[in-house]
């Protein structure tokens, strides 16, 4: 039997640190605005959540007052 694997050449981030850039709201400020931990808030900045709390990601787009597109995104690995 011959397994395939999985290939992809994209990948999908959390883009929240340029959409608050935009906003021109710091990691402190998304903090007290959404009520989130400060050390949450940093982990989506800094892209280093594996999974998006759906309730977390309303938050955020209620404070940049954006849409999830605008912090999800799909990139390509190679880039």
């Amino acid at each position: 039997m011959i397994e395939e694997k999985s290939k992809t050449d994209c990948v999908i981030i959390v883009d929240l640190k340029s959409m608050a850039k935009k906003r021109n709201k710091s990691v402190y400020e998304l903090s007290k605005e959404t009520g989130i931990r400060y050390h949450i808030v940093k982990k989506y900045y800094k892209n280093e959540v594996y999974r998006v709390d759906l309730d977390i990601l309303e938050k955020f787009c209620t404070a940049l007052n954006c849409e999830p597109n605008d912090i999800i995104k799909r990139k390509n690995k190679n880039l």
